[in-house]
Protein backbone atom coordinates (compact mmCIF):
# COMPACT_ATOMS: atom_id res chain seq x y z
CA UNK A 1 0.00 0.00 0.00
CA UNK A 2 1.68 3.44 -1.07
CA UNK A 3 1.84 6.10 1.98
CA UNK A 4 -0.90 8.60 2.20
CA UNK A 5 0.09 11.77 0.43
CA UNK A 6 -0.04 14.51 2.57
CA UNK A 7 -1.08 18.46 2.28
CA UNK A 8 0.69 20.99 2.07
CA UNK A 9 0.79 23.17 4.95
CA UNK A 10 0.27 26.70 5.46
CA UNK A 11 3.74 28.38 5.38
CA UNK A 12 5.32 29.64 8.76
CA UNK A 13 4.41 33.38 8.63
CA UNK A 14 0.74 32.72 7.84
CA UNK A 15 0.71 30.23 10.31
CA UNK A 16 2.04 32.45 13.46
CA UNK A 17 -0.11 35.49 12.14
CA UNK A 18 -3.18 32.90 12.21
CA UNK A 19 -3.75 34.56 8.22
CA UNK A 20 -4.98 32.22 5.27
CA UNK A 21 -2.35 31.04 3.65
CA UNK A 22 -3.02 30.33 -0.58
CA UNK A 23 -0.06 27.85 -0.45
CA UNK A 24 2.13 28.89 -3.68
CA UNK A 25 5.25 27.91 -4.71
CA UNK A 26 7.81 29.15 -4.64
CA UNK A 27 6.14 31.76 -2.03
CA UNK A 28 2.29 31.97 -1.25
CA UNK A 29 0.86 36.08 -1.84
CA UNK A 30 0.51 37.13 1.68
CA UNK A 31 4.63 36.64 2.14
CA UNK A 32 5.19 38.26 -1.37
CA UNK A 33 3.52 41.00 -0.25
CA UNK A 34 5.36 41.51 2.73
CA UNK A 35 8.52 40.70 1.04
CA UNK A 36 9.17 37.93 4.03
CA UNK A 37 10.61 34.43 3.21
CA UNK A 38 8.00 32.16 2.99
CA UNK A 39 8.80 29.03 3.85
CA UNK A 40 6.60 25.93 4.74
CA UNK A 41 7.07 23.30 7.16
CA UNK A 42 8.37 20.27 6.34
CA UNK A 43 5.84 17.32 6.54
CA UNK A 44 6.87 13.86 8.54
CA UNK A 45 7.55 10.73 6.60
CA UNK A 46 4.51 8.45 7.42
CA UNK A 47 5.63 5.61 9.92
CA UNK A 48 6.51 2.08 8.73
CA UNK A 49 4.32 1.30 11.85
CA UNK A 50 1.43 2.77 13.82
CA UNK A 51 1.59 2.57 17.46
CA UNK A 52 -1.52 1.62 19.10
CA UNK A 53 -2.50 1.81 22.64
CA UNK A 54 -4.63 -0.59 24.51
CA UNK A 55 -6.97 0.27 27.62
CA UNK A 56 -4.37 -0.46 30.09
CA UNK A 57 -1.76 1.37 28.53
CA UNK A 58 0.13 -1.28 26.62
CA UNK A 59 1.54 0.11 22.95
CA UNK A 60 2.16 -2.64 20.46
CA UNK A 61 3.29 -1.93 16.73
CA UNK A 62 0.99 -2.46 14.10
CA UNK A 63 2.78 -2.26 9.96
CA UNK A 64 0.80 -0.03 7.92
CA UNK A 65 0.06 -2.45 5.34
CA UNK A 66 -1.94 -4.33 7.25
CA UNK A 67 -4.58 -1.82 7.56
CA UNK A 68 -6.11 -0.38 3.95
CA UNK A 69 -9.48 -2.03 4.78
CA UNK A 70 -10.69 0.24 7.59
CA UNK A 71 -12.27 3.47 7.13
CA UNK A 72 -10.26 5.31 9.18
CA UNK A 73 -6.90 4.23 6.76
CA UNK A 74 -9.47 5.61 3.99
CA UNK A 75 -9.89 8.43 5.33
CA UNK A 76 -6.31 8.63 6.25
CA UNK A 77 -5.14 8.36 2.59
CA UNK A 78 -7.76 11.11 1.96
CA UNK A 79 -6.46 13.27 4.00
CA UNK A 80 -3.00 12.30 5.47
CA UNK A 81 -1.93 11.18 8.65
CA UNK A 82 -2.61 13.34 11.70
CA UNK A 83 0.10 14.15 14.31
CA UNK A 84 -1.62 13.51 17.88
CA UNK A 85 -0.63 16.25 20.26
CA UNK A 86 0.83 15.09 23.77
CA UNK A 87 2.44 17.13 26.60
CA UNK A 88 5.81 17.32 26.97
CA UNK A 89 5.63 15.15 30.09
CA UNK A 90 3.82 12.48 28.07
CA UNK A 91 5.84 12.59 24.84
CA UNK A 92 9.40 13.00 26.31
CA UNK A 93 8.22 10.37 29.43
CA UNK A 94 6.36 7.13 27.57
CA UNK A 95 8.12 4.28 27.75
CA UNK A 96 7.73 1.15 25.57
CA UNK A 97 6.60 -2.06 26.85
CA UNK A 98 7.02 -3.90 23.70
CA UNK A 99 10.66 -4.38 21.77
CA UNK A 100 10.28 -2.45 18.49
CA UNK A 101 9.78 -4.32 15.06
CA UNK A 102 12.51 -5.06 12.67
CA UNK A 103 14.12 -7.37 16.08
CA UNK A 104 17.79 -8.08 14.78
CA UNK A 105 20.87 -5.70 14.86
CA UNK A 106 23.43 -8.49 13.37
CA UNK A 107 24.08 -9.21 9.85
CA UNK A 108 26.10 -12.23 8.20
CA UNK A 109 27.95 -9.95 6.05
CA UNK A 110 28.51 -7.29 8.64
CA UNK A 111 31.14 -9.32 10.33
CA UNK A 112 34.64 -8.06 10.08
CA UNK A 113 33.17 -4.55 9.03
CA UNK A 114 32.32 -2.33 11.51
CA UNK A 115 30.50 -2.78 15.29
CA UNK A 116 28.95 -6.15 15.92
CA UNK A 117 26.04 -6.06 17.77
CA UNK A 118 24.41 -9.76 19.12
CA UNK A 119 21.38 -10.91 17.79
CA UNK A 120 19.07 -10.41 21.12
CA UNK A 121 19.64 -7.18 21.22
CA UNK A 122 16.39 -5.62 19.31
CA UNK A 123 17.76 -1.54 18.97
CA UNK A 124 20.34 -0.31 20.61
CA UNK A 125 20.19 1.76 23.78
CA UNK A 126 20.46 4.88 21.45
CA UNK A 127 17.63 4.20 19.75
CA UNK A 128 14.59 3.15 22.61
CA UNK A 129 12.03 5.66 23.34
CA UNK A 130 13.58 5.49 27.08
CA UNK A 131 16.52 6.86 26.06
CA UNK A 132 15.09 10.51 25.46
CA UNK A 133 13.71 10.72 28.87
CA UNK A 134 14.54 13.73 30.72
CA UNK A 135 15.80 13.12 34.42
CA UNK A 136 16.29 15.27 37.17
CA UNK A 137 19.39 15.06 40.26
CA UNK A 138 17.31 14.70 43.64
CA UNK A 139 17.15 18.10 45.37
CA UNK A 140 19.72 16.76 47.98
CA UNK A 141 22.05 16.40 45.21
CA UNK A 142 21.90 19.42 43.10
CA UNK A 143 25.20 20.98 42.49
CA UNK A 144 26.78 24.20 43.48
CA UNK A 145 28.19 25.85 40.29
CA UNK A 146 31.81 27.67 41.17
CA UNK A 147 32.26 30.78 38.88
CA UNK A 148 36.10 29.24 37.56
CA UNK A 149 34.08 25.97 36.88
CA UNK A 150 31.38 28.32 34.96
CA UNK A 151 34.18 30.35 33.10
CA UNK A 152 36.06 27.46 32.02
CA UNK A 153 33.03 26.01 30.15
CA UNK A 154 32.52 29.27 29.05
CA UNK A 155 36.02 29.24 27.98
CA UNK A 156 35.66 25.66 26.24
CA UNK A 157 32.79 26.51 24.27
CA UNK A 158 34.24 29.20 22.51
CA UNK A 159 37.27 26.73 21.88
CA UNK A 160 34.80 24.63 20.05
CA UNK A 161 32.83 27.25 18.24
CA UNK A 162 36.79 28.02 16.89
CA UNK A 163 37.49 24.13 16.33
CA UNK A 164 33.96 24.43 13.80
CA UNK A 165 35.19 27.24 11.66
CA UNK A 166 38.74 25.85 11.59
CA UNK A 167 38.32 21.85 11.36
CA UNK A 168 34.53 21.86 10.55
CA UNK A 169 33.59 19.56 13.99
CA UNK A 170 33.64 20.28 17.55
CA UNK A 171 32.58 18.24 20.02
CA UNK A 172 28.53 18.62 19.63
CA UNK A 173 28.77 19.07 15.87
CA UNK A 174 29.65 15.85 14.15
CA UNK A 175 32.81 16.02 11.44
CA UNK A 176 30.00 13.58 9.30
CA UNK A 177 26.30 14.93 10.53
CA UNK A 178 25.84 17.70 7.68
CA UNK A 179 28.42 15.61 5.39
CA UNK A 180 26.04 15.87 2.06
CA UNK A 181 23.33 18.56 3.40
CA UNK A 182 24.08 21.39 4.58
CA UNK A 183 20.54 23.09 6.42
CA UNK A 184 20.33 27.14 5.85
CA UNK A 185 20.40 27.64 9.17
CA UNK A 186 24.14 26.08 9.98
CA UNK A 187 25.13 27.49 6.20
CA UNK A 188 24.35 31.16 8.19
CA UNK A 189 25.46 30.10 11.38
CA UNK A 190 28.86 29.21 9.83
CA UNK A 191 29.42 32.05 7.54
CA UNK A 192 28.39 34.75 10.59
CA UNK A 193 30.81 32.60 13.17
CA UNK A 194 33.49 33.17 10.30
CA UNK A 195 33.40 37.22 9.82
CA UNK A 196 33.00 37.21 13.95
CA UNK A 197 36.29 35.57 14.33
CA UNK A 198 37.66 37.93 12.47
CA UNK A 199 36.76 41.27 13.15
CA UNK A 200 39.19 43.98 13.67
CA UNK A 201 37.84 46.83 16.42
CA UNK A 202 36.87 49.19 13.10
CA UNK A 203 34.53 46.68 12.14
CA UNK A 204 33.42 45.52 14.96
CA UNK A 205 30.10 47.56 15.32
CA UNK A 206 29.19 46.33 12.16
CA UNK A 207 29.69 42.77 12.39
CA UNK A 208 27.87 42.38 15.63
CA UNK A 209 24.77 44.33 13.74
CA UNK A 210 25.20 41.56 11.55
CA UNK A 211 25.47 38.80 14.38
CA UNK A 212 21.92 40.53 15.75
CA UNK A 213 19.80 40.43 12.84
CA UNK A 214 20.81 36.86 12.18
CA UNK A 215 19.46 35.60 15.40
CA UNK A 216 15.95 38.14 14.62
CA UNK A 217 15.72 36.21 11.70
CA UNK A 218 16.04 33.23 12.89
CA UNK A 219 13.48 33.52 15.48
CA UNK A 220 11.25 35.22 13.33
CA UNK A 221 11.65 32.73 10.90
CA UNK A 222 10.03 29.55 12.99
CA UNK A 223 7.02 28.79 14.11
CA UNK A 224 7.51 29.24 17.96
CA UNK A 225 4.55 27.76 19.77
CA UNK A 226 4.65 25.94 23.65
CA UNK A 227 6.40 23.11 24.17
CA UNK A 228 3.39 20.31 23.48
CA UNK A 229 2.11 22.69 20.36
CA UNK A 230 2.36 22.31 16.90
CA UNK A 231 5.90 23.31 15.99
CA UNK A 232 7.50 19.82 16.96
CA UNK A 233 5.79 18.43 14.25
CA UNK A 234 6.21 21.91 12.03
CA UNK A 235 9.42 20.65 11.62
CA UNK A 236 11.52 17.30 10.94
CA UNK A 237 14.44 16.32 13.37
CA UNK A 238 17.26 17.88 11.65
CA UNK A 239 15.46 20.87 11.16
CA UNK A 240 14.79 21.16 14.95
CA UNK A 241 18.77 19.94 15.16
CA UNK A 242 20.17 22.37 12.91
CA UNK A 243 18.29 25.59 14.21
CA UNK A 244 18.88 24.77 17.45
CA UNK A 245 22.75 24.47 16.71
CA UNK A 246 22.66 27.81 14.96
CA UNK A 247 20.95 29.46 17.92
CA UNK A 248 23.22 28.66 20.34
CA UNK A 249 26.35 29.49 18.73
CA UNK A 250 24.41 33.04 18.03
CA UNK A 251 23.91 33.09 21.67
CA UNK A 252 27.12 32.64 22.40
CA UNK A 253 28.72 35.13 20.41
CA UNK A 254 26.46 37.95 21.60
CA UNK A 255 26.41 36.52 25.59
CA UNK A 256 29.91 36.61 25.92
CA UNK A 257 31.05 39.49 23.56
CA UNK A 258 30.65 42.09 26.13
CA UNK A 259 28.20 45.08 24.16
CA UNK A 260 25.33 45.95 26.17
CA UNK A 261 23.21 45.58 23.13
CA UNK A 262 24.55 42.20 21.97
CA UNK A 263 24.14 40.42 25.37
CA UNK A 264 20.38 41.90 25.75
CA UNK A 265 19.43 40.32 22.08
CA UNK A 266 21.49 36.92 23.35
CA UNK A 267 19.23 36.88 26.93
CA UNK A 268 16.17 36.94 24.37
CA UNK A 269 17.64 33.98 22.51
CA UNK A 270 18.00 32.07 25.70
CA UNK A 271 14.23 32.59 26.28
CA UNK A 272 14.00 30.51 22.82
CA UNK A 273 16.84 28.25 23.05
CA UNK A 274 15.42 26.08 25.90
CA UNK A 275 11.95 25.54 24.16
CA UNK A 276 13.54 24.80 20.77
CA UNK A 277 16.02 22.01 22.30
CA UNK A 278 12.88 20.51 24.46
CA UNK A 279 10.87 20.36 20.79
CA UNK A 280 14.17 19.23 19.63
CA UNK A 281 13.86 16.33 21.76
CA UNK A 282 9.97 15.46 21.70
CA UNK A 283 10.76 15.31 17.71
CA UNK A 284 13.56 12.57 18.00
CA UNK A 285 11.81 10.57 20.76
CA UNK A 286 8.65 10.92 18.27
CA UNK A 287 10.67 9.58 15.30
CA UNK A 288 11.79 6.69 17.95
CA UNK A 289 8.25 6.30 18.70
CA UNK A 290 6.72 6.03 15.80
CA UNK A 291 9.97 3.81 14.04
CA UNK A 292 10.04 6.47 11.40
CA UNK A 293 12.93 7.45 8.82
CA UNK A 294 15.66 9.66 10.32
CA UNK A 295 16.78 12.42 8.34
CA UNK A 296 20.54 11.46 8.25
CA UNK A 297 20.68 12.51 4.45
CA UNK A 298 24.59 11.41 3.23
CA UNK A 299 23.80 9.83 0.30
CA UNK A 300 22.34 10.63 -3.24
CA UNK A 301 19.70 7.79 -3.58
CA UNK A 302 16.75 6.58 -2.00
CA UNK A 303 13.14 8.27 -2.24
CA UNK A 304 10.88 9.73 0.44
CA UNK A 305 10.58 12.94 1.88
CA UNK A 306 14.11 15.08 4.19
CA UNK A 307 15.62 17.87 4.07
CA UNK A 308 17.31 19.36 1.84
CA UNK A 309 20.41 22.22 1.96
CA UNK A 310 18.09 24.98 1.68
CA UNK A 311 16.26 23.77 4.80
CA UNK A 312 13.39 22.48 2.66
CA UNK A 313 11.69 18.97 1.99
CA UNK A 314 13.73 16.94 -0.36
CA UNK A 315 14.54 13.17 -1.86
CA UNK A 316 15.18 11.27 1.52
CA UNK A 317 18.83 9.00 0.68
CA UNK A 318 19.21 5.94 1.28
CA UNK A 319 21.47 6.63 4.64
CA UNK A 320 18.25 7.58 6.66
CA UNK A 321 17.34 5.03 9.28
CA UNK A 322 14.60 3.10 9.96
CA UNK A 323 14.75 2.49 13.37
CA UNK A 324 14.85 -1.48 13.29
CA UNK A 325 18.11 -1.84 11.36
CA UNK A 326 19.28 -4.67 10.24
CA UNK A 327 22.48 -3.61 11.87
CA UNK A 328 24.70 -2.60 8.74
CA UNK A 329 27.85 -0.95 10.16
CA UNK A 330 27.01 2.19 8.39
CA UNK A 331 23.71 2.42 9.01
CA UNK A 332 24.02 1.87 13.01
CA UNK A 333 27.09 4.30 12.69
CA UNK A 334 24.99 7.06 11.12
CA UNK A 335 22.33 6.79 13.59
CA UNK A 336 24.60 6.95 16.69
CA UNK A 337 26.05 9.98 15.07
CA UNK A 338 22.65 11.77 14.51
CA UNK A 339 21.10 10.25 17.73
CA UNK A 340 24.25 11.60 19.77
CA UNK A 341 24.90 15.13 17.89
CA UNK A 342 20.77 15.65 19.19
CA UNK A 343 21.78 14.56 23.06
CA UNK A 344 24.99 16.42 23.28
CA UNK A 345 23.32 19.39 21.55
CA UNK A 346 20.68 19.49 24.36
CA UNK A 347 23.13 19.43 27.21
CA UNK A 348 24.91 22.41 25.60
CA UNK A 349 21.77 24.17 25.91
CA UNK A 350 21.02 23.29 29.54
CA UNK A 351 24.39 24.02 29.93
CA UNK A 352 24.05 27.52 28.71
CA UNK A 353 20.81 28.80 30.06
CA UNK A 354 22.41 27.60 33.69
CA UNK A 355 25.61 29.10 33.12
CA UNK A 356 24.68 32.49 32.37
CA UNK A 357 22.22 33.01 34.61
CA UNK A 358 24.51 31.73 37.62
CA UNK A 359 27.07 34.02 36.57
CA UNK A 360 24.70 36.78 36.40
CA UNK A 361 22.17 36.44 39.25
CA UNK A 362 23.86 33.46 41.76
CA UNK A 363 21.29 30.36 40.70
CA UNK A 364 19.48 28.81 38.27
CA UNK A 365 17.10 25.67 38.06
CA UNK A 366 17.89 22.48 36.09
CA UNK A 367 15.92 21.97 33.07
CA UNK A 368 17.08 18.10 32.98
CA UNK A 369 19.34 15.91 31.61
CA UNK A 370 19.72 13.19 29.18
CA UNK A 371 21.70 10.02 28.75
CA UNK A 372 24.33 10.84 26.15
CA UNK A 373 28.00 8.80 25.12
CA UNK A 374 31.27 9.38 26.29
CA UNK A 375 33.55 7.12 25.19
CA UNK A 376 36.79 8.81 24.38
CA UNK A 377 37.56 8.40 20.34
CA UNK A 378 34.02 7.27 19.39
CA UNK A 379 32.79 10.90 18.58
CA UNK A 380 36.29 11.27 16.50
CA UNK A 381 36.02 7.60 14.77
CA UNK A 382 35.96 8.87 10.74
CA UNK A 383 34.69 5.48 9.76
CA UNK A 384 31.83 3.07 10.61
CA UNK A 385 34.77 0.52 11.15
CA UNK A 386 37.22 3.00 13.52
CA UNK A 387 34.13 3.13 15.58
CA UNK A 388 33.37 -0.46 15.82
CA UNK A 389 36.61 -1.02 17.08
CA UNK A 390 36.62 1.42 19.87
CA UNK A 391 33.52 0.13 20.79
CA UNK A 392 35.36 -3.57 20.99
CA UNK A 393 37.72 -2.34 23.06
CA UNK A 394 35.60 -0.30 25.37
CA UNK A 395 33.50 -4.11 25.86
CA UNK A 396 37.00 -5.27 27.03
CA UNK A 397 36.82 -2.94 30.08
CA UNK A 398 33.72 -2.94 30.68
CA UNK A 399 31.84 -0.07 29.24
CA UNK A 400 31.03 -0.36 25.44
CA UNK A 401 28.78 2.50 24.51
CA UNK A 402 27.02 2.19 27.73
CA UNK A 403 25.04 5.59 28.58
CA UNK A 404 26.33 8.38 30.45
CA UNK A 405 23.48 9.49 32.92
CA UNK A 406 24.46 13.22 32.76
CA UNK A 407 21.85 14.36 35.75
CA UNK A 408 24.88 11.79 37.79
CA UNK A 409 28.00 12.56 35.94
CA UNK A 410 29.88 12.63 39.08
CA UNK A 411 29.19 8.28 38.79
CA UNK A 412 31.86 8.55 36.13
CA UNK A 413 34.91 9.68 38.48
CA UNK A 414 34.33 6.07 40.17
CA UNK A 415 33.34 4.11 37.64
CA UNK A 416 35.55 5.32 34.67
CA UNK A 417 39.20 6.59 34.25
CA UNK A 418 40.28 9.92 32.99
CA UNK A 419 41.88 8.49 29.87
CA UNK A 420 38.48 6.49 28.93
CA UNK A 421 36.66 9.74 28.51
CA UNK A 422 36.74 12.24 25.67
CA UNK A 423 37.05 16.19 25.91
CA UNK A 424 33.14 16.65 26.17
CA UNK A 425 32.36 14.30 28.96
CA UNK A 426 35.72 16.05 30.89
CA UNK A 427 34.00 19.71 30.36
CA UNK A 428 30.53 18.54 31.40
CA UNK A 429 32.66 17.39 34.62
CA UNK A 430 34.46 20.21 35.29
CA UNK A 431 31.23 22.41 35.00
CA UNK A 432 28.84 20.27 37.79
CA UNK A 433 31.83 18.88 39.92
CA UNK A 434 34.43 21.82 40.05
CA UNK A 435 37.57 22.47 38.58
CA UNK A 436 39.90 21.54 41.35
CA UNK A 437 37.95 18.20 41.89
CA UNK A 438 38.27 16.99 38.36
CA UNK A 439 41.98 18.25 38.42
CA UNK A 440 42.47 15.99 41.15
CA UNK A 441 40.64 12.84 39.79
CA UNK A 442 42.74 13.59 36.39
CA UNK A 443 46.46 13.34 38.23
CA UNK A 444 45.33 9.96 39.94
CA UNK A 445 44.88 11.39 43.21
CA UNK A 446 42.98 9.71 45.94
CA UNK A 447 39.75 11.14 46.97
CA UNK A 448 36.23 10.55 47.82
CA UNK A 449 33.46 10.80 45.68
CA UNK A 450 30.27 13.67 47.09
CA UNK A 451 28.07 15.98 45.64
CA UNK A 452 28.33 19.49 46.75
CA UNK A 453 24.82 20.51 48.93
Amino acid sequence: MQRPVQKRLACVFCTRAKRKCDKRTPSCTRCMRKKFTCRYPAPRMAPLYDILYAEDGAMSAVTVATYGTSEMDAQAEREGRETVQESPHDRLHSESSQPSPGGVLSRPDAAGIGPSFDSHYDTPWFLTPSSWELAHAPRSECLSFGEDSLMCFVNTLQDWLGQWTSQGHCAFIHRHLYHANLPLPIQDAYTTLTTYQTKTPKTERMILRIVKNRVSNLVQSQPLEPVDGIATVMLDTTQHLARTQALIIYTTLCLFDGDINARAQAEHGLEVLLPWAYQLLQSASLDTCCQAAWGISQRDEGHGGGVTSDGMTGPVTSNQLILGTDGDPELVWGAWVFAESIRRTYLIVVLLVTAYPTLKDGWSGCPGGVNFTGDKGLWDAPSPYVWGKIIETAKEKGTGLAPIRSHRIHDVLGDRKPGDLDDFTHALLIVTMGLELVERWTAGRGLEVSVHP
